[in-house]
């Protein structure tokens, strides 16, 4: 504002102060998204060198006073925060009419949209198979938590990746036999990035050697991803039975623990890194070795279902006809039919990605292994 006046563009701050920094609420709804409000009476000295009204904290000498306070990105009325909307709509629609006629014009159109998808059973998502007409990458990562967000062409990419890769079904899946021709019983477990990353981890792990020569270490985990997944496997399944038992067994477990002990069960040499090898754990390290345990567990694996409202094979035939969709071919009777695969026909239990967007990874996985008639028997 400084710039604009010192150049002799007056009219810019005065439209600048008029709709944007309002003295009251009577500026209309452009400048109703900044107004004021009364302060709580306070020790305050009023700052004679901003002329727009702000005020600034004063001494106990002073006396109290009453002051405006701005409010900033606030909507203070539905007209502000309709106005975008409002002319949007009518520039899609084509037409200027009165508001009350594009209501009726578009609450008939979605009326006839929600009968269509209820007779689908559940939504049709395009976009979340490779379709995508613009790359969205936003994700969201807070720390120790797994990555979610709106990545859809990489999550694509990496989960047709992971499912046409028999390796990573004989090492990361249980359960995979469940997937059948139709999805209806799908039963899968899968192995987050986590659990990968974890089993990788204890296939690394090197401790030192009880007894041996200094340097000498000893590798206390298999040289092979699929027993340590296994591993992993079996607590995770102990672990979503019944979270809070499997939690107070466990504590209950570390009574007597040395700092060796805990690095194997997190498979991290640098846990404690400043106490020996046989030193005991104090109360203060239990807690922090239980707290990595139980967040590992939480999310190292994910539990694929069917959804329940999916569709028979019949219906799915009848309803999903869009060209888009990936076929399988299937024996009915003596004749082959092609079977639409439905990627958003599954559940994913303990997954955020899921949880948040209703569609992740490990959806796709299990989808394009059985468009790809993969049938690896797991035990």
């Amino acid at each position: 504002m400084s710039k604009a006046k010192a150049m002799g563009c007056l009219s810019l701050p005065t439209a600048f102060t008029k709709n944007h920094l309002p003295s009251d609420p009577r500026t209309g709804v452009y400048g109703q998204s900044s107004f004021v409000v009364m302060s709580p009476p306070r020790r305050l000295q009023v700052c004679t060198s901003r002329p727009d009204g702000f005020v600034c904290r004063g001494s106990d000498t002073d006396g109290e006073f009453k002051s405006w306070m701005r409010k900033c990105g606030m909507g203070f009325t539905a007209n502000c925060l309709e106005a975008g909307p409002n002319q949007r709509l009518k520039k899609a629609l084509g037409m200027q009419l009165s508001l009350q006629a594009i209501h009726a014009i578009v609450l008939q159109s979605c009326e006839e949209q929600s009968r269509q998808f209820q007779a689908v059973g559940f939504s049709v998502r395009p976009d979340f198979c490779g379709k995508n007409p613009t790359y969205q990458i936003v994700k969201n990562h807070q720390r120790g938590e797994a990555v979610t967000g709106k990545f859809w062409t990489e999550m694509w990419d990496s989960g047709t990746a992971r499912g046409t890769d028999n390796g990573f079904s004989d090492r990361y899946m249980y359960g995979v036999d469940s997937i059948p021709k139709s999805w209806k019983g799908v039963n899968v477990s899968i192995a987050t990035d986590f659990g990968i990353t974890m089993a990788q981890k204890m296939m690394d792990f090197t401790e030192p050697k009880k007894g041996g020569k200094k340097g000498e270490t000893n590798q206390p985990f298999e040289q092979k991803t699929r027993p340590n997944v296994y591993i992993n496997y079996k607590a995770w399944k102990a672990f979503v039975v019944d979270p809070e038992g499997f939690a107070r067994e466990e504590l209950k477990g570390y009574k007597g623990w040395t700092v060796r002990d805990a690095r194997r069960q997190l498979a991290d040499p640098a846990f404690l890194k400043q106490r020996k090898d046989t030193g005991v754990l104090t109360p203060g390290e239990v807690l922090q070795l239980h707290e990595r345990d139980l967040l590992f567990h939480q999310q190292s694996f994910v539990h694929v279902t069917a959804n329940p409202n999916v569709l028979s094979p019949l219906d799915a035939r009848l309803h999903l006809t869009e060209e888009w969709r990936f076929r399988l071919s299937v024996l009915l009777g003596h004749v082959m039919v092609d079977q639409p695969v439905d990627f958003g026909a599954y559940i994913c239990h303990f997954c955020p990605q899921f949880a948040k967007y209703g569609f992740c990874e490990h959806c796709i996985i299990v989808g394009t292994m059985q468009r790809e008639g993969t049938q690896n028997l797991m035990t």
